[in-house]
């Protein structure tokens, strides 16, 4: 089935999940909002990666993943830093066996 929002409905519903302090909610929402903004945006002929990452759809949505993540807090602290590190550690074990 075909996603019909319109820009209108993209943006009120990055404006109702301001409220929301469910972080998967938030990111369905994200995600949901990003492919029909990329599909409105292919439609009108904008499509651009940079165009979609600064679009004020995505920067409202980014913002509250950021808040619902301490992100701003975690990033003076170093725990972004940690984090990193910590997935790069992770990804580069062997962390399971094939047995």
């Amino acid at each position: 089935m075909a996603d019909a929002r319109t820009m209108r409905d993209l943006a009120k519903e990055a404006l109702d999940i301001q409220s929301s302090c469910d972080i998967l909610s938030v990111a369905n929402s994200f995600s949901s909002c990003m492919n029909q903004l990329r599909e409105i945006a292919k439609e009108e002929g904008w499509l651009d990666r940079t165009d979609l990452s600064q679009h004020p759809i995505c920067v409202i949505f980014s913002t509250k993943v950021a808040n619902l993540t301490n992100l701003t807090q975690s990033i003076l602290s170093g725990e972004l830093t940690y984090a990193i590190d910590w997935a790069v550690k992770t990804t580069s074990e062997e962390t399971f066996s094939e047995d």
